[in-house]
């Protein structure tokens, strides 16, 4: 018991929890000092900064990502954070010409590329997104021309990229934007080569705006902040000047960090740290910058800046304001820009390093702000057992610490903390490290919502404020966290402090409500309406409406679909903490006309115009007469009759909207019109605005078609398909002729008009067939899924082929109907041994649509023997399956040998395209792979491994004479099978098995040695060896253990040599 006295209670502890391991995710760097470049890496600067005592330092990366969806390449930061850097990136869609952030459209598209560079870039848990839209060169062209960027638009952006980036890395901080200091209101201009609009904010506006539309969407984990002095001397840093921004006082220099922290961010994020990632003294550090040539750097200024900071830190969190967590120097590269503080052109870059060793030495640290409670402190307790008191830890917090020796979680401490209020807290603990620590000391968080354990190894990251993750807790005491001694064995507990730091207020459910009806508002009821990201989903009620309750406050897609209906989405749906948004949708039969009195059979207005359509009459047009018509007509009793009894010019018609649209659907607008005039430019035309606006029946947004096949007294028609991008969508028809001497009237007739949603066909969600390999040739079994929600599914079709499309169906295996079944097995066939076969699969709907065709991953046949012989005895290029097999050689990467596990024969795997994991000897396996020969020796290649149970793996020992053996089965091919002997063996087979064999060194090649115990094999047993291994000198004597090949033994590793004399 570790020599400790324990009370035993008779306690039934009933005790409900989550242990988990805390992520392996480097903690922030604890000091100020960081640099702007990771390419080229500023490995010098870096080196000043842990050579002067810091741990490590910032880095700020920038890389352009474009917005391909399908990208998924990513950077590899893991060589600065192994070296205990911190790397904040940010992420821009490009630079100058075309904009930090992308076109609208095109926000989507860019979120899914920054996840998917986020998956795949290591080393790197902090990302900026975009960069200074304050500033027009930073604003994406259209045709030419950049538009204003308003934080709106930014925030919109920001809460796709984020969403995206916390689907793929939860964990992740995600930072907006720095905005540019110095930066608005300005009007309009040139730059990059294009004119651009006038920016009507200045800095700290824009900042705020930026920051509060962000909040109303969801979260936001940090904020990235540029600061800067005008030059580099003490009284820069420290200048009190003001410039009228707007209307605005603002500070002109360094202190523009205060104005960003008072004026730029909302008070109620004042709990979110800081990130200075571009800091100078906006002019040249090497001098000759055209707005102030004589400005460069001088000494002392770097000392001062983190100094600066250091002071605002200390007071910041004694006030509840936000934490600053570095400034990093812009910046480093020698040739990126004329800010280079790298470089045979800045002469003052010794002095730089020189400032900046002076400012490390200080050792500036960012501060935790929060409740802190040390062991020495009221909240802290000792709940049962004995800890004792240290002060020898040189890293501890405060004057000691506690300490108790590992056992089996009957001796506890608590912190209490009293919290100012409820929130979401991060939780640190604080301990002095040392190798006799614990390294998975169990942390207890409990809090709101229940209670999680956390290990931690208190061996490293000692004297720091190490996460504990980020929890509920309400106001008061009702939370705590404890420590118990049941930890690795032989080893100690640290207990000393942990902090409680606010990050966000509590987010309470939310609610949406909403009704689903037909364009008459007749409601619809058993209509499933669902919210995503989350899966929240329901059904309508008779009276078409819905709730959906306990929805985490987000940014959801809504969806209303029943089969039979056009279904309905509805982006961007914000839901707040707490509160209640209401949606309503309307769904249109699939097929029918979404226009009201499209046919012009339910009445007519008393000016003429068929009820729920608009007149419109262009402004030079003379005035026009509306009137309801039995004849003409195209279908029906009634038409739309427009004109002028005489022949003075007219222009105009009748419009109107639908609403209910989805944008991203087909719509078809379809009509009929016909006219009848004597001038000779009369001319008629339908035509759509995708806007849905209906006051401007000449509108740029209008796409008309002029009708003119057929001429006068005809009926003709119109219909075109168009892809929708808003939630309305406008018909119009138009009649117009100039004054040209006609001399009757001119007269236009629309009927029949139409717009009705294209139902969409199915899509095939997944197919499936039964894993990678089989071992049946004859038949073949898939599984499938497609969706259609608003038609359902008719009927699935399904094919075998050697492709993953149509090119390779098989004899057998066409195409066949399943009917609705989602599973089906093709027998009869004839199936090629280690060809891979795919399984095809369409769709169709009641409406004849069929799905795309989707393909399975492939599955390949294989053979299953029962043995290693039975194996041996099959060609090259044969695939089979065996199991019953142990590791007989553990080898590299490429390369071990295996044996049946009655160690009667064995076989070389080689990984070739498949996989070989890292086994020890003795572990029980079975292989899938090819058959293949290195020379005259078989073996398995392209292999798959299962690995099942334990074994004898122990090499067997043989004279050098009883190696290799006689052929079996051996018939030289092509391809070759069975397995060929040695010149020298005797007795059975034995080529592919481990064994050890000994003897004198009697000869050295190249890659080869050459051994003899004694027996007549000339020129003596040769041992084979792979690159990376040391031979033995000539005439040691040695142990060797290796695979048995036809030409010798073959070692894969260095130990299987053992020098015996």
């Amino acid at each position: 018991m570790n020599g400790k006295v324990r009370r035993i209670a008779y306690l039934t502890i009933v005790i409900t929890c989550v242990v988990l391991i805390a992520r392996a995710q480097s903690a922030e760097c604890p000091y100020l000092y960081g640099i702007h470049d990771h390419d080229p890496a500023p490995t010098e600067y870096l080196n000043h900064i842990k050579n002067n005592g810091a741990s490590g330092g910032w880095i700020t990366a920038t890389v352009a990502v474009g917005a391909n969806p399908n990208d998924q390449s990513g950077v590899d930061f893991s060589a600065f954070a192994n070296a205990g850097h911190t790397v904040i990136c940010r992420i821009n869609y490009g630079y100058c010409d075309v904009g930090t952030i992308p076109l609208p459209e095109y926000y989507g598209a860019f979120a899914q590329r920054c996840a998917n560079f986020v998956q795949h870039s290591p080393g790197c848990n902090i990302w900026v997104i975009g960069n200074e839209t304050n500033l027009a060169v930073e604003w994406p062209p259209r045709n030419g021309h950049k538009a204003y960027v308003s934080p709106q638009d930014y925030a919109q952006c920001f809460r796709q990229v984020y969403n995206a980036i916390k689907a793929v890395r939860p964990n992740d901080k995600v930072l907006c934007q720095a905005v540019a200091p110095f930066g608005g209101p300005y009007g309009e201009g040139t730059v990059c080569g294009m004119t651009h609009d006038a920016c009507p904010l200045n800095w700290v506006q824009y900042m705020n705006q930026m920051l509060t539309a962000i909040k109303s969407t969801g979260g936001i984990d940090g904020i990235a902040l540029h600061v800067n002095s005008r030059g580099y001397t003490y009284a820069d840093i420290h200048s009190t000047q003001k410039v009228n921004a707007g209307g605005q006082m603002l500070y002109f220099s360094f202190y523009v960090y205060k104005d960003w922290i008072d004026y730029g961010i909302p008070s109620d994020l004042y709990h979110l740290p800081l990130y200075v990632t571009e800091c100078n003294g906006v002019y040249y550090w090497k001098g000759n910058h055209p707005e102030n040539p004589s400005s460069h750097y001088e000494s002392g200024w770097m000392q001062e800046v983190y100094a600066e900071i250091n002071r605002y830190n200390q007071e910041a969190r004694t006030v509840g304001k936000p934490i600053i967590r570095c400034v990093n120097m812009y910046r480093w590269c020698a040739y990126c820009d004329d800010w280079n503080i790298d470089g045979a052109s800045n002469p003052y870059k010794a002095q730089i390093l020189s400032d900046l060793d002076a400012a490390v030495t200080q050792r500036y640290q960012w501060p935790e702000s929060g409740v802190i409670v040390d062991n020495s402190d009221a909240g802290f307790s000792v709940v049962s057992g004995v800890w004792n008191t240290g002060t020898m830890a040189t890293d501890k917090y405060g004057a000691d610490y506690r300490w108790n020796s590992t056992g089996t979680g009957e001796d506890v401490v608590r912190w209490t903390p009293n919290l100012p209020r409820s929130g979401n807290f991060e939780v640190y603990a604080w301990w002095p490290a040392g190798t006799n620590r614990a390294n998975n000391a169990p942390y207890t968080i409990t809090h709101k919502d229940g209670s999680q354990t956390v290990a931690m190894n208190q061996t490293t990251n000692g004297g720091r404020w190490n996460t504990l993750g980020t929890y509920p807790f309400d106001a008061g005491q009702t939370g705590y966290v404890s420590l118990s001694d049941n930890a690795e064995p032989s080893k100690v507990v640290i207990a000393d402090a942990v902090l409680f730091a606010y990050r966000s207020p509590l987010l309470q459910p939310g609610t949406i409500t909403g009704y689903v009806r037909m364009r008459s508002g007749a409601p619809i009821r058993d209509v499933t309406v669902s919210a995503s990201p989350g899966g929240y989903t329901t059904t309508t009620a008779s009276d078409g409406s819905y709730t959906l309750a306990g929805v985490t406050p987000g940014t959801y897609t809504m969806t209303a679909s029943k089969l039979g209906y056009c279904y309905h989405t509805v982006a961007n749906v914000v839901v707040p903490s707490g509160g209640t948004v209401n949606q309503d949708f309307t769904l249109t039969v699939i097929g029918s006309n979404m226009l009201w009195n499209g046919g012009f059979e339910e009445g007519f207005q008393p000016n003429g115009v068929a009820n729920y359509w608009v007149p419109w009459v262009c402004p030079w047009s003379n005035s026009i007469t509306y009137a309801d018509c039995t004849v003409p007509v195209h279908n029906g009793s009634h038409s739309q009759k427009w004109g002028r009894a005489d022949r003075y010019r007219l222009h105009g018609g009748i419009c109107q909207a639908v609403g209910g649209v989805t944008p991203g659907r087909q719509y078809v607008i379809d009509g009929w019109i016909r006219f009848q005039s004597t001038e000779p430019s009369a001319w008629a035309e339908i035509g759509y605005d995708l806007t849905g606006q209906t006051s401007n029946g000449e509108a740029s947004t209008i796409q008309y078609t002029k009708l003119e096949s057929g001429g006068q007294n005809v009926w003709l028609h119109y219909s075109q398909t168009v892809t929708a991008t808003g939630n309305s969508i406008s018909m119009f028809f138009k009649f117009g002729h100039y004054d040209e001497g006609g001399s009757g009237p001119s007269w236009a007739y629309a009927d029949d008009a139409m717009i009705y949603e294209v139902p969409t066909p199915p899509v095939m969600v997944s197919v499936n067939d039964d894993g990678v390999f089989q071992t049946s040739s004859t038949s073949i079994h898939g599984s499938w899924m497609a969706s259609d929600p608003e038609s359902g599914i008719a009927e699935y079709q399904w094919a075998v082929s050697t492709t993953p499309n149509e090119t390779g169906i098989i004899p057998g295996g066409g195409w066949a109907s399943a009917g609705t079944a989602t599973q089906g097995t093709r027998s009869g066939l004839s199936l090629t041994n280690g060809q891979i076969y795919y399984i095809l699969v369409k769709a169709r709907n009641p409406h004849n649509q069929w799905s795309q065709i989707m393909a399975s991953d492939g599955i390949r046949v294989v053979e299953a023997v029962p043995s290693l012989a039975e194996a041996k005895k099959r060609p090259d290029g044969h695939w089979v399956t065996v199991g019953n097999l142990v590791c007989s050689l553990p080898g590299t990467p490429n390369c071990m040998g295996v044996r049946q596990s009655d160690a009667t024969v064995g076989i070389k795997l080689t990984k070739g395209n498949g996989t070989l994991p890292s086994l020890s000897r003795g572990t029980g396996l079975s292989v899938t792979g090819r058959l293949a020969s290195s020379g005259d020796t078989r073996e398995i290649t392209d292999v798959s491994i299962s690995v099942a149970g334990t074994g004898d793996g122990d090499p067997i020992m043989l004279t050098n004479r009883d190696t290799g053996g006689s052929d079996f089965f051996y018939a030289p091919g092509p391809p070759p099978s069975g397995q060929k002997g040695t010149p020298w063996g005797l007795g059975p087979n034995n080529v592919g098995l481990t064994v050890t064999v000994f003897g004198r060194v009697i000869g050295l090649g190249t890659d080869v040695f050459y051994i003899s115990d004694g027996a007549s094999i000339p020129g003596g047993l040769p041992i084979k060896y792979v690159s990376g291994i040391s031979p033995p000198a000539l005439h040691d004597y040695v142990k060797v253990t290796g695979l048995v090949e036809a030409d010798g033994i073959l070692v894969l590793t260095q130990g299987d040599i053992v020098r015996l004399q």
